[in-house]
């Protein structure tokens, strides 16, 4: 399967740039940056997102908003982010409603997993989830997948983004320990047939297995 709408930094850049988020970013960060992967941050163990307060330089990373932005054409209520971390982007987007079992800054700190998942099962509009389901094997990947598209109702959209690494740290499948393993051949092919509508497959592992950050498995789905 082929990338659909991948990341476009300079076509992203110049379409936001009037966008009164952007406006509001900018004000709160020193550096924002526009790149799909970035792996020069300075500090390794906490997220660009999470820096906002320090006394020290701030950096923010734009590129999920691209994804969201396919979320926020429906103009939902609610969009759900699980596993939101310090719950930054609802600081931007009134409307996001941060589920996260291990934050103080969620707005509801429930365990999310395959049980939360399927218990949920199409009930929401428009939900999100940043490199936060992707604690579980790469071969239960196109599983976790489906279970997280089928939280939509009839023509909710979905943005997921999960990191390569992660999971193949957490596979017992011999042949993923094998560095010349056709990664991205196996993603596309296990992602490829699913029962949801691809707004996005942005697909790329040009930077390595493990970028962090925005992850480098980067999905909106359209039920």
């Amino acid at each position: 399967m082929k990338n659909i709408n991948a990341y476009c930094e300079d076509k992203f850049y110049s379409s936001f740039l009037e966008n009164p988020i952007y406006a509001e970013i900018q004000k709160d960060y020193d550096k924002v940056f526009w790149g799909k992967n970035r792996t020069d941050w300075k500090l390794w163990d906490m997220t660009p997102r999470q820096l906002l307060g320090e006394t020290r330089s701030t950096e923010f990373d734009m590129t999920s908003l691209y994804y969201m932005s396919f979320l926020l054409e429906k103009n939902p209520d609610t969009i759900y982010d699980l596993g939101c971390g310090w719950n930054i982007f609802k600081k931007y987007i009134r409307k996001i409603y941060g589920i996260d079992p291990h934050s103080m800054y969620a707005d509801s700190r429930e365990t999310i997993d395959d049980k939360w998942l399927s218990a949920r099962k199409g009930t929401l509009n428009s939900v999100m989830s940043i490199c936060a389901l992707h604690f579980t094997p790469l071969e239960a990947m196109k599983k976790r997948v489906v279970n997280f598209a089928s939280l939509l109702q009839t023509g909710g959209r979905g943005y997921l983004s999960l990191n390569l690494q992660r999971m193949i740290e957490r596979s017992t499948v011999d042949e993923f320990k094998n560095s010349d393993f056709d990664f991205d051949g196996y993603v596309r092919n296990e992602l490829e047939d699913i029962p949801f509508k691809y707004l996005v497959f942005d697909v790329d592992f040009s930077y390595g297995k493990d970028t962090g950050i925005d992850g480098n498995i980067r999905l909106v789905v359209e039920k």
